[in-house]
């Protein structure tokens, strides 16, 4: 579910897909799942490109001759933390397994992007410097946005034990402390910044999907809490028709 029109490929994989992150499995399995989830949506394999994150601030506009589209290896996805393109049936992709895929459509200039916010990316104001890197280069404008937050981890399962051994300033309005947790709530913290850069609320859908809670789909959190192998991704996936 998304706020996006039929033209617009928005969709975030769930475990019957399988892992998606060449961390976690043999090469061979991740490439064969991601072929039969792109392929749920009429999309190859060489239409896709993958960016690789690290939690910094890198933004990359990229077009159908990219050397990373539809890359086999791990080390040759692109190094980028927001992936950025105007071609139409070019399928960006992001993994996660708890943080924000966060999808940004421009009707007017026909643009979107396709953006990794966690905290460390919220704290570094990715969302602002995505938002003005679209203004500057594309001249997106703001106010035609949409923007669709999808399945991330919400702040009832986000808690960590009392007393936090990092508490950045910028997260503490966002931090609530109950029954010797500090429960941390990332996306209303990203609403502020998405609104804060002139986005209409109204133009923002998130997903009522709870990975720390959710059956159907990974979270980091959950799988290191409870000591389980935590390399497994799913994978959004942004495309224009």
């Amino acid at each position: 579910m998304t706020n996006f029109p039929k033209s617009i490929i928005c969709e975030t994989s769930t475990l019957q897909d399988g892992n998606m992150g060449f961390k976690a499995g043999s090469k061979k399995e991740v490439i064969d799942n991601r072929t039969r989830f792109l392929e749920k949506f009429g999309i190859a394999y060489q239409e896709h490109i993958a960016m690789r994150c690290d939690h910094g601030d890198i933004i990359t506009l990229v077009d159908g001759k990219h050397e990373a589209v539809g890359a086999t290896e791990p080390e040759d996805q692109i190094k980028s933390e927001v992936l950025v393109t105007q071609k139409k049936h070019l399928a960006l992709l992001l993994l996660t397994a708890d943080c924000e895929p966060v999808s940004f459509y421009d009707p007017v200039s026909q643009t979107i992007a396709l953006l990794h916010i966690s905290r460390k990316t919220l704290i570094a104001k990715l969302i602002e410097k995505t938002v003005s890197f679209l203004e500057d280069t594309l001249g997106v404008l703001p106010q035609n946005l949409l923007v669709n937050i999808g399945p991330h981890i919400k702040k009832e399962s986000y808690a960590f034990i009392l007393p936090l051994e990092e508490a950045p300033a910028e997260l503490a309005p966002y931090t609530e402390e109950k029954n010797e947790h500090a429960h941390i709530d990332l996306v209303q913290a990203s609403i502020d910044q998405l609104n804060g850069t002139g986005i209409d609320a109204k133009n923002i859908f998130v997903s009522p999907i709870d990975t720390g809670t959710s059956k159907n789909h990974y979270s980091y959190f959950m799988m290191k809490k409870n000591g389980e192998p935590d390399a497994a991704r799913m994978a959004t996936i942004l495309m224009m028709r």
